[in-house]
């Protein structure tokens, strides 16, 4: 006989306390200080991050290229691109330390670029060493997956002390646009934190089926990646993401075999926001009807708040306590995950 379960929640790293945190993380990271010399004469920038922190950098990527005076990308294997110089800015984005951060710096000393670093732990420290300048990120999470919000917004404002937002996501200032996902943020934690609000909603109706979240643009696809990875590791479940336009050229003909299997396994959670690409919000009928064909049910999240840093993580806040829910609902212990014993 399997031994009985425990009552209330199973969350054993207290998940669900972390996730209801994120406006107040993120307000604190707000409110740190940030030091670093502007990057004048660099060429170029560099995000290096990997494992949880990878999504981190590439939603910042998302967020800040489009108005960036010099490029911006992200790299997130072992070593670096050997045109990455002494005249490019290693941003290390790294709360979790991994093989690849290890090799990414070794290879970022050896090129000679300027280095700084947003997040804790070895790899930061060891910039801070070189006097490259760190933004430390204290608050205690139960995993750094859980710290996604505050990362990012630390690493955002990294970037605007390194000059590299001319415009500040193209609107108002950055502390104004921090306000703006910090309200947005509080208002939904408040929305869904109750058995009946709608993450714990869409959570039952999802059931047992498998997540395909579908995002158009950078803020889309960033979000349908962290709700994937979320269902991963939360749940321990298999998940997948399409993103527009990407996913018309190809993942899409991949639904046009075995409907009569998907539409058993598969919801389809679509994440709407309102920095969608005309073309892309233009396509999502005929997409939304092409899938619909093939799975189980199709949901709508609509994100809300002022600005696209506000929508990100307002879908990033209702996709973490889908999760958790969804875990609940399957009798899943969301804190530790068994690749943990792989170093991932």
């Amino acid at each position: 006989m399997s031994p009985l379960l425990p009552e209330g929640p199973i969350d054993s790293l207290g998940v669900l306390d972390a996730v209801l945190a994120t406006p107040e993380s993120v307000a604190a990271a707000a409110a740190a200080p940030v030091e670093v010399p502007p990057f004048a004469g660099v060429h170029g920038m560099v995000l290096v991050a990997s494992g949880p922190d990878a999504l981190v950098a590439e939603a910042a990527q998302a967020l800040v290229a489009p108005w960036s005076p010099v490029p911006v990308f992200v790299h997130t294997g072992h070593g670096l691109p050997d045109f990455v110089s002494d005249e490019w800015r290693c941003v290390f984005v790294s709360r979790a330390p991994t093989s690849e951060s290890t090799s990414a710096l070794q290879a970022a000393v050896d090129h000679r670029a300027v280095l700084t670093g947003v997040g804790s732990g070895d790899v930061v420290e060891a910039i801070a060493e070189r006097d490259g300048g760190v933004v430390r990120c204290t608050d205690e999470v139960p995993a750094p997956r859980f710290a996604f919000a505050s990362t990012l917004v630390s690493t955002l404002r990294l970037l605007d002390g390194l000059s590299a937002l001319a415009t500040p996501l193209g609107g108002p200032g950055l502390d104004e646009t921090i306000d703006a996902a910090v309200h947005q943020l509080t208002r939904r934690r408040d929305q869904l934190d109750r058995p009946d609000g709608d993450a714990a909603v869409l959570a039952r109706r999802i059931g047992r089926t498998m997540v395909l979240t579908l995002g158009a643009g950078p803020v889309g696809a960033v979000a349908a990646r962290r709700w994937k990875q979320q269902v991963n590791d939360n749940v321990k479940a298999p998940a997948f993401d399409l993103a527009l336009p990407q996913a018309r050229h190809h993942e899409l003909s991949g639904w046009g075999q075995h409907g009569d299997m998907t539409r058993q396994v598969f919801s389809l959670v679509e994440l709407r926001h309102d920095h969608e690409d005309t073309d892309d919000a233009a396509v999502l009928p005929a997409v939304e009807a092409m899938l619909e064909e093939v799975v189980h049910a199709r949901h709508e999240v609509h994100a809300e708040g002022e600005g696209p840093l506000a929508q990100l993580l307002d879908l990033v806040l209702t996709g973490d306590l889908v999760s958790w829910h969804l875990a609940q609902e399957n009798e899943i212990d969301p804190g530790p995950r068994g690749v943990d014993t792989l170093g991932a």
